[in-house]
């Protein structure tokens, strides 16, 4: 994280998502729609920006393929990832190397597993209360108690082990 940033600060005081990349070396750009070309290593620097701001990539964040079309000629694929910074949707340029997108993509994937399995386990438990609803139903239909089964017994039934 940036020494004495906050995102809630930063729409109070203005700053633009160029000026949160500007430790690593890029040049603010005057538009609002700004790609920042990173220098160096672009992987090391990527995975550096990602891991220093784990609590932005933890929850969003995506590595997206465009195409460029002129005339009736396309070119591409070109590779961003893209992602939102206080309500403003940003983006960084990778390039056209399949290889760095897939990189990016791993390492966010790795970023969000925390969240992906919350989800998961969310529509785990939503799916097991549907098929128990439907179960009752069936239950009902033929004319069985839909608690059947009860609940579970408060105390496990032990039986004595064997002496030798």
């Amino acid at each position: 994280m940036i020494p004495g940033w906050h995102p809630d600060r930063a729409r109070e005081n203005g700053d633009s998502p160029p000026e949160i990349l500007n430790h690593l070396g890029v040049p603010p750009v005057q538009n609002r729609c700004f790609v920042p070309q990173l220098t160096g290593s672009r992987w090391n620097d990527l995975r550096a920006y990602l891991l220093a701001h784990p609590q932005v990539f933890a929850n969003q964040g995506t590595v997206v393929e465009e195409w460029c079309k002129r005339g009736d000629r396309s070119f591409g694929p070109y590779f961003r990832l893209k992602f939102r910074i206080t309500g403003r949707q940003n983006s960084i340029y990778l390039g056209r190397s399949p290889q760095l997108a897939d990189q990016v993509r791993r390492l966010l994937i790795e970023l969000q597993y925390a969240r992906n399995c919350r989800r998961m386990r969310k529509q785990l438990w939503a799916a097991l209360r549907l098929e128990k609803a439907r179960f009752q139903n069936v239950l009902s239909a033929s004319g069985l108690p839909p608690n059947l089964f009860g609940k579970f017994p408060s105390r496990v039934i032990s039986f004595p082990l064997r002496k030798r």
